[in-house]
């Protein structure tokens, strides 16, 4: 994710959605999802 210096943190675009998550271990955490038109806050993961 460029927004994000942080490999483990990725993104999935899903019809007009954005879902950020991030992997650790055996175990995948959804940290937000957010329509694609807003701008991408990366203070709020």
């Amino acid at each position: 994710m460029p927004e994000v210096d942080n490999e483990f943190i990725r993104e999935l675009f899903i019809f007009q959605y954005r879902i950020v998550y991030e992997i650790k271990a055996n175990e995948i955490h959804i940290l937000t999802i957010i329509h694609g038109k807003r701008i991408f806050d990366k203070e709020k993961i």
